[in-house]
């Protein structure tokens, strides 16, 4: 690894985490997401399916707006919830003016609540469809951007967790404000196998939480 990556084994602050359960407070009063239908262009890095919004949505926290910018999708779920893992994780990125980086996360499941690494038969999601049908079969490569709503990716439940973090990608800069919600969303197995086709696994590995504060709350 590159020795300018070096907080990524050194950092203190480090993600993902395994979330605890907790029912302390979150430091945010207000916390609210103002998405609207946006352009979404369909990107394969070569790590993973990543989706650049246009401007106009974003995340407020107390009063700050943090715009949203991209958001990417991992498998296994990078974070764990109680100790469970979930089939794959999307994450939201958000940037607020100043640079500061927040971060939802959702996890996706097939809609079995007692085994969420299992699949229901007839399990799916429309949008990550979608995004799977555009998805260029090439890395580097980006699709003509489709209008849609995010909302196919966002769960109806609000109870969220937050803590102070990093990126789970190199340089894996601290600083970033972590929001994982609590309840999963539905997508299908083959859904998950496909996108396994051509990224394989592209989860990092749990790091420790190293007293850090995990707090709950949920948005208005």
């Amino acid at each position: 690894m590159a020795p300018s990556f070096g907080i990524c084994s050194t950092g203190l602050e480090q993600s993902p985490i395994d979330i605890p359960n907790t029912s302390d407070p979150s430091p945010f009063g207000t916390v609210r997401l103002a998405y609207r239908e946006t352009r979404l262009n369909v990107v394969n890095t070569g790590r993973t399916l990543q989706v650049n919004c246009d401007s106009g949505s974003a995340l407020l926290l107390d009063g700050a707006s943090y715009e949203l910018l991209q958001f990417h999708f991992h498998t296994p779920s990078e974070h764990l919830l109680s100790g469970q893992a979930y089939p794959m994780e999307v994450h939201f990125v958000h940037c607020a003016t100043a640079g500061d980086l927040a971060v939802l996360g959702v996890m996706l499941f097939g809609g079995d609540e007692s085994n969420p690494m299992a699949f229901e038969p007839d399990a799916s999601n429309s949008l990550l469809e979608m995004l799977l049908a555009l998805m260029p079969a090439s890395p580097g490569q980006s699709s003509s951007p489709e209008a849609s709503k995010m909302a196919q990716l966002l769960p109806g439940g609000k109870r969220y967790f937050t803590y102070m973090g990093s990126l789970t990608t190199p340089p894996c800069d601290e600083g970033v404000r972590w929001l994982v919600l609590a309840q999963p969303v539905v997508v299908g197995g083959t859904q998950v196998d496909r996108f396994k086709a051509v990224f394989g696994a592209n989860a990092r590995p749990l790091q420790p939480l190293n007293g850090r504060q995990v707090g709950a709350g949920a948005f208005q």
